[in-house]
């Protein structure tokens, strides 16, 4: 797996990127993932985004959200979050359905997709369990 950023990315969040690749066993898998860090807001006014398929993700993470910055720490935890999105993709245990049908791929099974209670779909209770365990064993690892 090859992990690119781009130029405005700051050391810390490559830091912690390459700490997040690791619990995940990320490197161990085949594909790319890019991350790019975007100063400002990103649509809808959330921390992060990740997209992508068995090949390549990308990753958005924002700096602001309703004109406020995010803070370093709520970066980070985004970024676990959405680095563990991308290994759902790569690994094939997720698979962006087609948007007019609503359903998505999970572990080989369709589930209907509700953008209302989004946080409860198994692969967003996942990727949330996920963003405090790496962001806990990092500063754990800081010690």
């Amino acid at each position: 797996m090859q992990l690119t950023f781009n130029n405005s990315a700051p050391k810390y969040l490559t830091e912690f990127a390459n700490f997040a690749c690791q619990y995940l066993g990320l490197y161990k898998l085949r594909g790319d993932i890019e991350v790019e860090y975007k100063y400002g807001a990103l649509e809808e006014e959330v921390f992060g985004l990740c997209w992508g398929d068995s090949r390549e993700c990308t990753i958005h993470i924002a700096t602001k959200q309703w004109g406020n910055p995010i803070g370093r720490k709520e970066k980070l935890m985004t970024l676990a979050h959405e680095l563990t999105h991308a290994k759902q993709y790569l690994t094939r245990e997720l698979i962006a359905g087609n948007t007019d049908e609503y359903v998505t791929r999970w572990h080989g099974k369709d589930i209907p997709y509700n953008p209302k209670s989004e946080k409860d779909q198994p692969w967003e209770t996942e990727a949330s369990k996920y963003e405090k365990l790496i962001y806990d064993a990092w500063i754990e690892s800081r010690l």
